[in-house]
């Protein structure tokens, strides 16, 4: 059986490779998921190494661009059989408080131990919590 001989980017040292990925924007890193296996594992690394989501209010009640990413991203971390937990270094989750009135009641939705809503989204940060094997930072 011959062996596959690697040649062009792939054939760099894999820490050239990581840190070129580190040049790409985030569309870029986008794109690059789907041109093959060991170029999605180091999208991936450098897409999920920090996740910095922010809620408002309004995402609370609207169910906003916010709200869904953060949604979807807790979801594909937690649901995906690809392990991309592996990659996270710093998750932060920061409540903005766009209306002073509306902030007991965001506070309420998202922490209340009753609450559906805060149920599922503690349950999915201690899903993180434990896929995120290299988590140097969580607030």
């Amino acid at each position: 059986m011959a062996l596959q001989q690697v040649s062009g980017f792939l054939a760099l040292p894999l820490e050239t490779q990581r840190q070129t990925f580190t040049n790409l924007s985030y569309q870029d890193l986008l794109r690059t998921l789907t041109v093959s296996s060991q170029l999605f594992a180091l999208a991936s690394a450098q897409l999920y190494r920090e996740l910095d989501f922010r809620l408002t209010n309004s995402d609370v009640h609207d169910e906003s661009h916010s709200s869904m990413r953060t949604a979807e991203a807790l979801q594909t971390i937690i649901a995906s059989d690809y392990n991309y937990g592996q990659h996270i270094k710093s998750f932060r989750l920061t409540m903005v408080d766009d209306n002073s009135q509306t902030s007991a009641v965001m506070s309420r939705f998202l922490w209340d131990r009753a609450g559906f809503a805060s149920k599922t989204l503690n349950t999915s940060l201690l899903l993180l919590i434990k896929k995120a094997t290299m988590l140097e930072s969580f607030s």
